[in-house]
């Protein structure tokens, strides 16, 4: 049980012009140290409902220092199914992230990231590079 986390929020907003409130509810089991991959994994799925939408977030993701305090890696799946209320439409999109993030030294790193959406009919590509100088 030391390696294993759970955890859950909850969010609500109401505003006056708005007859029904805004919530969101999140919970998530994190496991450290997966044996032969010395990793670590979260699950978690969120549930939104405001007054255009009804939805589920389900997302699996898996982070590791590959080389300790220098550079970190990052994969993220997610599942997003959306109801919108006025139209009856749905939303289903998967979400694909890769992450790498090197830091060169205590001021200066950089970082990789792709994120692909796939729906049924579109996909999405982004790809970021950043490089960061603190000072």
């Amino acid at each position: 049980m030391k390696y294993i986390t759970v955890g859950s929020n909850y969010g609500y907003r109401k505003r006056k012009n708005n007859e029904k409130a805004s919530t969101n509810i999140i919970g998530y089991i994190s496991y450290r140290q997966i044996p032969f991959i010395n990793s670590t994994a979260r699950l978690s799925v969120t549930s939104l409902r405001n007054n255009y939408l009804k939805g589920q977030i389900y997302r699996l993701k898996l982070y590791k220092d590959l080389i300790p305090a220098k550079l970190f890696s990052e994969i993220n799946f997610s599942h997003v199914d959306y109801k919108y209320q006025f139209s009856g439409s749905n939303l289903l999109q998967n979400i694909a992230e890769v992450n790498l993030s090197w830091r060169i030294n205590r001021k200066f790193s950089f970082s990789a990231n792709y994120e692909g959406t796939f729906e049924k009919s579109q996909r999405y590509t982004r790809i970021y590079l950043n490089l960061i100088q603190r000072f």
